[in-house]
């Protein structure tokens, strides 16, 4: 219960959710960790062909902006130099890199989708919980003119029965909204509603490089 007023309450940090996604779901972080490999490796062989040359990383996180990007490339140098091997790391790296952000598009696709589900999913349980504050209204106006011998047995019947169809769709607009919730939590992996005062830099990792 204390989740489903929890989510009927709050709505996730949209962007502590997008920077916990793209640094911390398993999926990009295999990527990120591929792409480091091939980043050692290019070093390695930059290193052979150009002692005390560093280069600049291959792919670079964009904190404003919240997005992985591209970094430098090094097609200019290489052309200056025919080693099979370090063109061959360069190539290697720079598809590590462009795998990233494939994988970045995908996680957003899925994040704006989530991200739309829980806002209809909200906007679902307020009607409901608004629908079934006005069927207890009903309910209370009929049992006063049945009291007051104004009107007969069977509008407070209907008004009891109006009561209880409206408890059932909040209850059920209540689950879809958990259901809503979860969903953007597996695109997330990691819970975004329930975090202590739903700080954002609870739900983030750190950012790369801070």
């Amino acid at each position: 219960a204390r989740g489903l007023e929890d989510a009927g309450r709050a709505a996730p940090p949209p962007r502590a959710a997008r920077r916990a996604a793209l640094t911390g779901r398993l999926d990009v972080r295999a990527a990120l960790a591929r792409h480091a490999a091939a980043e050692a490796r290019l070093a390695l062989e930059a290193a052979r062909a150009w002692p005390g040359v560093t280069l600049e990383p291959g792919l670079a996180w964009d904190g404003g902006g919240l997005v992985w990007s591209l970094g430098s490339q090094v097609g200019r140098l290489l052309r200056h130099d025919n080693s099979a091997p370090l063109a061959a790391a360069a190539a290697a790296r720079d598809a590590a890199a462009r795998a990233v952000l494939a994988v970045q598009g995908r996680i957003l696709a899925e994040l704006a989708a989530a991200d739309a589900e829980f806002a209809a999913a909200r906007l679902r349980r307020g009607a409901a919980r608004d629908g079934a504050r006005r069927a207890e209204e009903l309910r209370a106006a009929a049992e006063a003119r049945l009291a007051a011998g104004e009107s007969g047995r069977l509008e407070a019947l209907e008004a009891e029965l109006g009561v209880v169809a409206a408890a059932r769709a909040e209850t059920d607009a209540r689950l879809d909204l958990l259901a809503a919730l979860a969903a953007y939590e597996d695109v997330v992996e990691r819970v975004v509603v329930g975090a202590p005062g739903l700080d954002p830099a609870a739900l983030a990792l750190a950012e790369p490089g801070g």
